[in-house]
Order: C-alpha cells, then sequence, then structure tokens
C-alpha cells in the first residue's frame, strides 16, 4: 500500500546495530511507520539508501528519513537513459541527489561496502532495447538490479524490474541463483516470471504487498517460486518479515 522499504543491518556483538543499509524508502505516507519501526530496531544512523527507481513510492520517503536519521550516503540509478525518453523521471531523480551532498550514481559494475555488507549493481536494463519508452513500465524496467552478500549470503533485489527486464538480465548476466529474493513489482506475476524464478532459485523470498495475493496475479507469483523450491512470505499474510543471518544460516521470524 506504502511502497518499498528493506532495511539490512548489521549487528555489533553487543546486539547493537553496527551498520544500517536501506533499500527504498516507500512513499511519504508510510515514514512515521519506517522511522518507528527502525527506531525500534536500534537504528541511530543510516549508512547508505539506496534508491532502485525513479517511482515515488520507492524514494518518495528520503526527505522525512534525513529528518529523522543522520544519513551516510545515498546511493542512485543511473538516469541518462531516462533523459532519452522520459527526462521528468531523471530530474526526479536528481531531486532526491541534492537532499544528500553525498550520492553517487551507481552504473552496471558499481560497486560499495557498508562494515561487512558487500553490494554490487549488476545490472540496469537498456533503454534502446526495451519495447516501451513512453509508460510506466519504462521507468520500472530501468530499476538497477543489486546483489548484497551478506556473510556469504546472496540476496537479490531489483526494485520493479517487469518481465521485459528479466529475459534482457537472464540474456546478459549469468550466474544469477541467491539465497534471498525480493520479489520484483511488489509480487505482481508480470514481474516475475518462470524464467526469473528458475534462474535465480531462492531458497527465500519475500513480497512486500499488503493485500490479498490473489490480486494482480500474485498467487501465481507464489506458486512459480514455491515450484522452484522457495519457502515464500509476504506482508498480506505474515506482516513484517525479518531474515536473520548468522554463521552463514538463514532463519525466519515474521510479526503474524
Amino acid at each position: 500500500l506504502y511502497g518499498d522499504c528493506t532495511a539490512v543491518l548489521q549487528y555489533a556483538e553487543d546486539g547493537s546495530v553496527k551498520h544500517c543499509i536501506l533499500i527504498d524508502t516507500a512513499m511519504a505516507a508510510a515514514s512515521p511507520t519506517v522511522i518507528r519501526k527502525l527506531r525500534a530496531a536500534g537504528v541511530k544512523k543510516i549508512d547508505a539508501v539506496v534508491i532502485s527507481h525513479a517511482h515515488g513510492d520507492h524514494y518518495g520517503g528520503l526527505s522525512n528519513l534525513i529528518k529523522a536519521f543522520q544519513i551516510g550516503r545515498l546511493y542512485l540509478p543511473d538516469c541518462t537513459q531516462l533523459d532519452r525518453y522520459q527526462k521528468s523521471y531523471g530530474n526526479a531523480i536528481r531531486r532526491q541527489a541534492k537532499k544528500i551532498q553525498n550520492h553517487v550514481y551507481l552504473k552496471q559494475g558499481s560497486a560499495f561496502n557498508v562494515g561487512d555488507i558487500k553490494c554490487r549493481c549488476i545490472y540496469q536494463a537498456p533503454a534502446d532495447k526495451l519495447s516501451e519508452h513512453d509508460g510506466h513500465h519504462f521507468v520500472n524496467n530501468q530499476s538497477i538490479v543489486l546483489r548484497f552478500d551478506l556473510g556469504g549470503i546472496i540476496y537479490h533485489t531489483a526494485g520493479d524490474l517487469q518481465n521485459e527486464g528479466n529475459n534482457l538480465l537472464i540474456k546478459a548476466v549469468k550466474g544469477l541463483k541467491a539465497d534471498i529474493f525480493k520479489v520484483q513489482w511488489h509480487g505482481d506475476a508480470n514481474a516475475c516470471n518462470v524464467a526469473i524464478c528458475e534462474a535465480v532459485s531462492p531458497n527465500y523470498s519475500t513480497s512486500d504487498y499488503h493485500n490479498s495475493p490473489a490480486r494482480s496475479g500474485r498467487g501465481t507469483t507464489r506458486k512459480r517460486l514455491l515450484a522452484v523450491g522457495s519457502k515464500f512470505h509476504d506482508n498480506y499474510t505474515y506482516g513484517d518479515i525479518f531474515y536473520n543471518i548468522t554463521g552463514g544460516k538463514i532463519s525466519v521470524k515474521t510479526s503474524k
């Protein structure tokens, strides 16, 4: 209902939060909830915020987060391809960049580390290879594909990348297997085709969607991921979803 926001936290031995990366910020209306939950988790500062693409339900909460936390660095998708077809969305990304002096535009191959958390941008669909250039789907397919290495556990997340972007990704990048898969475009079946499910073949999948899984084919997405052996969690059924990674092992708890 309020967009997309995921926190990646590294803990110190005493249980305090040592590092925090936020992937997307949800929309502004969700900020009170996002801020409250981050503080409840023990977050006092945010080392990095990563914006996956130029839609407000993924970056809209940034201004409120800046007021609530010290933010070290902002990572944004390359917007030069957006400029070629929908410059207004490229400008939207540049407006976000102006909010934090220390900002970086991620391109394919870009990488950064925060503590022991390693992140690499492995792909962004070439605009000229996308069939649509003037609508909502084009911006979704400009989502950057990120791979996080969390102590040997691989977390794959790609904003709202849709099927066309998935197919280009699979052709361009080999070795997409991941342990945890953030389901794209809030679990919509048109962003999670059989090909990407099989390519990633995750052990765990999570979908941030608060309405019935029957809507927009989201039940189909769940079936596709179960078919490749993935455990599946969505916010509608399970509430907040927490993955704990310790010693190369994953455990899951949920608020429902």
